[in-house]
């Protein structure tokens, strides 16, 4: 009798297991489904140049890095450097990290701006405004010391925090709630959590590059940068080119959804 109810007790058991062992891997598909599926044209080839050159940069040891990294005492005779940084990682947790982030923070802002404008503000304008930002912070003590400057700048970390601070300012006072990620919080507060977390889990990233993308990301919400969006003309103009039509028909790629000017903010990030 008592083997009988062992056996018994077991076979819940197994069953509990199967059944808490099929949640997690429909849970962990419908995440990956919904992360792929939030990918469209700006999004991915960001995040597909990233992926490729962090690929060939660490076959190489390093060698991209090195060329195209950020660095406070090598700026000047560099300029290249304020946009090819975010494309290198120092490592494969951040480079995990920041794509798995980067593609539905990219998503959101590229369904609320279109492709072009996406692409002008993710490649163009966070990224050297971030780079300025830490270039102004460490070249004094370049200026100095160049060993007290001994850092590299890369990762789309900052890029990462600008979207996030973007988002949760947009039409948020400072105690209202926002739903990210499946998580309700005070709006925001929700980039301030983050760069703290950053600074316990992961200590050895850029907390000015972060800090950077907070502050970058507030001027964005507040409208601040307006003034550096891709005119309304322009942007036309470059979606009734030839290549811009052929990708129109595809889903991939998102039409200015405000062909009048203006520049949409971001709402919440579905959660």
């Amino acid at each position: 009798m008592d083997d009988a109810v062992k056996q018994a007790q077991q076979a819940a058991a197994n069953a509990a297991a199967s059944s808490a062992f099929q949640t997690a891997s429909t849970t962990v598909r419908d995440a990956a489904t919904a992360w792929y599926k939030n990918i469209s044209l700006a999004t991915g080839t960001i995040a597909a140049a990233s992926i490729v050159l962090s690929v060939i940069d660490t076959i190489t040891i390093g060698t991209l890095s090195g060329v195209f990294c950020l660095k406070a005492n090598l700026f000047l005779f560099n300029f290249h450097r304020f946009f090819t940084y975010p494309y290198y990682h120092s490592g494969i947790i951040s480079f995990v990290l920041d794509i798995a982030l980067f593609v539905p923070l990219a998503a959101h802002l590229e369904r609320q701006v279109g492709t072009i404008q996406a692409f002008w503000f993710i490649c163009i304008v966070f990224t050297f405004l971030l780079g300025l930002f830490y270039v102004t912070i460490f070249a004094p003590f370049a200026l100095i010391a160049s060993s007290l400057t001994t850092g590299c700048a890369v990762g789309l970390s900052g890029v990462i925090f600008t979207l996030l601070s973007a988002d949760s300012n947009a039409g948020a006072g400072p105690f209202e709630t926002r739903t990210m990620f499946g998580v309700t919080i005070v709006g925001a507060m929700w980039p301030w959590i983050a760069l703290v977390i950053a600074v316990l889990f992961y200590p050895w990233s850029s907390i000015v590059v972060h800090l950077g993308g907070i502050l970058l990301g507030f001027a964005y919400s507040a409208g601040y940068l307006s003034a550096l969006q891709l005119p309304a003309r322009v942007v036309g103009l470059l979606e009734s080119s030839n290549a811009a039509t052929w990708l129109s028909d595809r889903a991939i790629f998102v039409p200015n959804p405000n062909p009048d000017g203006g520049l949409p903010m971001p709402g919440g990030i579905p959660g």
